[in-house]
């Protein structure tokens, strides 16, 4: 006999025979109860009182009470199953965020550092302003936050060009970096920037002649950064205003 079978028998028996409940007591009442329920819940899943191979055939009360049990088995499995789901799905995004904030917090990288509330990159998107379109900026086709454009027929969106400026500061950093080893001593905060933001507009070429290939002290480094206004023979208002604003930074205190 299977337990619903029999759960189903000691019920029925229960309900033909009312005269033997003061025989029991509440408490084996109250877990037989219990018991019978767990045993009908558990085998409801897997039964079908309206199936004549089930060889069911209870009273309408116990009927009622089955296909009730059955449904409330099959609702906790379907919310069993979105809970998982769900538990599975936040134990990743956890995960990830913590992998991404460990990635963060190993970096020293200068781009995420703050200049007075905002960062190199702010600085930079600032300085170069955005282009959706392609344009001749002297010596090649620049489009976005001043990268090379692909081609002189260009577009592109801002996430894009905000990916091309990030990708190309990296490169940017690291030439910095290495000018900066010639030094006795590091360059400050804002000066590291402010040579970023140099070497991104001017090119590293310039930069190593801007610190005489190292042989230049840093505040006279800082001092050439307003000689470089000009393209060609051209004087520009756009990099004496850009060239300023880097000197400025370069002799920010830290």
């Amino acid at each position: 006999m299977s337990m619903y079978s029999k759960s189903y028998a000691d019920m029925s028996k229960l309900m033909d025979n009312p005269e033997l409940l003061p025989s029991l007591s509440s408490d084996k009442i109250q877990k037989s109860g219990l018991a019978a329920r767990r045993n009908m819940i558990t085998e409801a899943s897997s039964l079908d009182i309206d199936d004549p191979a089930s060889g069911l055939n209870p009273a309408p009360e116990l009927a009622s009470r089955f296909k009730q049990y059955k449904k409330y088995s099959e609702d906790a499995s379907t919310a069993r199953e979105a809970m998982i789901a769900k538990i599975n799905k936040q134990k990743n995004q956890t995960e990830n965020t913590s992998q991404v904030e460990d990635a963060t917090s190993s970096s020293d990288s200068l781009m995420s550092k703050p200049i007075k509330g905002t960062n190199i990159v702010d600085f930079i998107k600032d300085l170069e302003g955005f282009k959706e379109k392609a344009y001749w900026d002297v010596k090649q086709y620049t489009i976005g936050y001043g990268t090379k454009a692909k081609s002189k027929n260009e577009t592109i969106s801002e996430e894009e060009a905000l990916e091309r400026l990030n990708n190309e500061l990296k490169i940017v950093e690291k030439d910095v970096r290495e000018l900066e080893k010639g030094y006795d001593e590091k360059f400050t905060d804002s000066q590291f920037k402010a040579l970023m933001s140099f070497r991104y507009n001017a090119g590293k070429g310039n930069l190593n002649k801007l610190s005489d290939n190292g042989n230049r002290g840093i505040d006279e480094i800082g001092d050439m950064l307003l000689e470089y206004v000009y393209a060609g023979k051209n004087k520009l208002p756009g990099l004496v205003k850009r060239r300023q604003k880097e000197y400025e930074l370069f002799n920010e205190a830290n």
